[in-house]
């Protein structure tokens, strides 16, 4: 049987995956990738780790496959999104450590172009709204260090671009592409027109020779180079992982929509083939191009830190053992008695685009225990969401009938659980937990033929269905708790809740 690899390249880790026909994996191998973050709100990460890591698990998943490495067809990368790689593409040199997408140094500079009035020509040509989030402001900051100094050899560009050029060979004449899906999450991309605009790289101080060129999602057809696992076979497709992940759910049809627990959370629902043009607290962008069709796009809503919080109690804290131990915490522990956490990290994403706020627990006391600490993070995240949920029927104009939902957290019952009472509608769990890496596969698997039309296409099914087993009253209680400490963290938020 013919098999697809994803490479998935995160935040918090590379993977390697093989699926069959079927979208069934067959085997897959993880590296995990720190994450180095500052007081001031820095956020790097080491862009060889991303980039050779890459090459290592796609190395050690080829050796796993013995003769079966012959059976792959098609790489379909998908990658963290935002955050900025620079290099000298003449030899390879990594000029700085790759800015995450959770970093926010370009808060200077957002401020300033809201002041000046560019806010909503910007919002207007990206779909996004002004904030470091983005990768322009990461890439403006570079320029301004005198980091890209001979533009067009010294480049900046999203995590795609610097894996495409890595395994189109690492060479001067290599690759220097990005797709439509990343390109819209940049801040400098007209999503109408499809094309980086001049005047806003002009605006941001952004040089447009350090950008790369603009591909399609699907439809390409780029050979891993000699001397590299898998050379030979073509990178077919490249889809931003979020996209990836609306991809890799099914959500091809108009007003569907799915939840990723990830790092951050990331909901996203697909709006079609034309522009929807949402009010501010929603984003809007490229969900994939498929060769020269129309581009579909779709609407999206994040929350910076959402896993990042439970690593952070598991690395900072001491707290808890193990990922593993997130059910059994929060099955026995049924009430987090008043403690609310609100998990801000990085600021506040959609529908507050906030930056500069940082976490807060509020309400605890002598008897809160650590297990009550984690299970108000748990209900932070679950209202977190919630209130993007609602900013995103506010901008289709329709309710949601369910949530579709994948991603590491997800693996617990007692959360998925917990997120169908906030919501008080039912979620359903992806059959699979690789929903990003199954999407940019079966992206790849449409380029190169293996599926002939999206109706082909073997999306998962959805195992396991959470419908609400709490009172509308309890979660009426929980949020208006949590509306009035978030009020206190960040003046001003009671006026995105809806009325």
């Amino acid at each position: 049987m013919k098999l697809l690899v994803a490479l998935d390249a995160g935040t918090s880790s590379v993977r390697a995956i093989a699926f069959d026909a079927r979208g069934e994996v067959v085997d897959a191998v993880a590296r995990e990738v720190p994450v180095n973050a500052t007081a001031a709100g820095w956020v790097e990460q080491d862009a060889e780790l991303l980039g050779g890591g890459s090459i290592q698990v796609l190395t050690e998943l080829a050796e796993r496959l013995g003769d079966r490495r012959g059976d792959v067809v098609a790489i379909g990368i998908t990658n963290q999104r935002e955050t900025v790689v620079s290099w000298d593409r003449r030899d390879g040199r990594l000029l700085y450590p790759a800015i995450s997408w959770q970093d926010t140094r370009g808060a200077a500079l957002c401020a300033d172009l809201a002041e000046a009035g560019h806010g909503e020509e910007i919002r207007s040509r990206t779909g996004l709204v002004l904030n470091p989030y983005f990768s322009a402001t990461k890439m403006a900051w570079l320029a301004a260090q005198g980091i890209i100094t001979s533009p067009g050899h010294h480049v900046h560009a999203t995590l795609d671009s610097y894996l495409i050029w890595r395994f189109s060979g690492g060479r001067p004449e290599s690759l220097f592409v990005s797709d439509l899906s990343n390109a819209s999450r940049t801040m400098l991309a007209d999503i109408s027109t499809l094309a980086f605009d001049p005047e806003l790289a002009e605006l941001m101080g952004v040089d447009l020779r350090a950008l790369p060129g603009l591909v399609s999602t699907a439809g390409i057809s780029y050979p891993v180079a000699q001397g590299l696992p898998f050379a030979g076979v073509p990178i077919a497709a490249v889809i931003g992982d979020q996209q990836g992940s609306l991809f890799g759910q099914g959500c091809i049809h108009p007003a569907s929509a799915k939840n990723t627990y990830g790092t951050g959370n990331f909901l996203l629902a697909n709006s079609g083939t034309e522009r929807s043009r949402p009010e501010a607290g929603v984003l809007e962008s490229i969900a994939w191009r498929i060769r020269d069709e129309d581009p579909t796009y779709c609407l999206e809503g994040s929350v910076f830190t959402t896993g990042a919080v439970m690593r952070w109690m598991r690395d900072g804290l001491g707290i808890l053992p193990d990922y593993e131990q997130i059910e059994a915490i929060l099955q026995r522990t049924r009430t987090s008695d008043g403690v609310v956490f609100i998990p801000s990290f990085q600021g506040l994403g959609a529908p507050h685009w906030i930056t500069g706020v940082k976490g807060g627990v509020f309400g605890i006391s002598q008897s809160t225990t650590a297990d009550q600490l984690i299970r108000a993070a748990a209900e932070g995240i679950t209202m977190r969401v919630e209130e993007v949920a609602e900013a995103i029927e506010g901008a289709m104009g329709a309710k949601l009938d369910s949530l579709l939902v994948d991603g590491g957290m997800t693996r617990s019952d007692a959360l998925c659980q917990l997120q169908a009472d906030q919501l008080q509608r039912p979620v359903r769990r992806s059959g699979t937990l690789e929903g990003t890496a199954l999407g940019a596969a079966l992206m790849a698997g449409l380029s190169v033929g293996l599926y002939s039309a999206l109706e082909e296409v073997p999306f998962p099914t959805h195992v396991g269905e959470f419908t609400p087993k709490g009172s509308a009253s309890a979660a009426r209680s929980r949020r208006e708790l949590y509306r009035r400490y978030l009020g206190r963290l960040a003046p001003g938020t009671l006026a995105h809740e809806p009325h």
